[in-house]
């Protein structure tokens, strides 16, 4: 399938889902609340916290169609979590920036 259309198909599951798409690219992340959720967990469903509250968490995630994960993350952070859906390449990088990790290339 084409790239173009593959994007369309996006936009509409994301628009059907009501869940809102940002490039966080711009977006400066407090490193409290990205540590609310834990490291290998973050990696694990290329995840990272946006924005708490007492009672919320707003998280950026790349794919929806992870399994369990809303169960899963409101249970280690005891809040109701929120999704704002991003790139997964942006999200990559913003958990390698915040959680101070330096990627080394081999060659």
């Amino acid at each position: 399938m084409p790239q173009q259309q593959q994007q369309d198909l996006k936009e509409r599951n994301i628009e059907q889902r009501n869940i809102p798409y940002i490039d966080i690219t711009r977006f400066e992340f407090d490193r409290e609340t990205v540590a609310e959720i834990p490291e290998e967990m973050s990696r694990a469903y290329m995840v990272i916290a946006m924005e708490s509250t007492q009672h919320y968490i707003t998280v950026a995630i790349s794919n929806l169609n992870t399994r369990n994960i809303l169960d899963r993350l409101q249970t280690k952070v005891n809040k109701r979590v929120y999704f704002i859906l991003s790139n997964e390449h942006d999200v990559l990088n913003s958990i390698n920036n915040y959680y101070d990790v330096k990627i080394v290339r081999k060659g």
